[in-house]
């Protein structure tokens, strides 16, 4: 773990942390040059419907996890494959409507 060697034993499960999240993080870039495009093509209700989409998935990934009993790694994991699905659609209907 480059976590623990670089910060100490302490850090070990922020790196865990940091492995689930960077895949989010990246889409998160992604998604602000979507946004962008977006706002070109005068489509900026897309970005609103993702957002409200963001703020339903994110408690709902939690309390699911947290109610089957998941630790939280596994929670936090839950709440980045749905916020990957987001991304991953919201990044798609940017050039959809970008191409269209």
């Amino acid at each position: 773990d480059a976590f623990a060697l670089v910060f100490g034993e302490n850090w070990r499960s922020a790196g865990a942390v940091a492995a689930v999240w960077s895949p989010l993080v990246l889409l998160q870039i992604m998604a602000q040059v979507a946004s962008r495009m977006l706002i070109l093509v005068h489509r900026q209700v897309v970005r609103l419907v993702a957002n409200a989409a963001q703020v339903i998935v994110t408690p709902t990934a939690l309390l699911t996890a947290a109610h089957l009993g998941a630790g939280p790694v596994l929670a936090l994991g839950a709440t980045v494959a749905g916020g990957a699905l987001i991304y991953v659609i919201y990044v798609g209907s940017a050039l959809w409507h970008y191409r269209r």
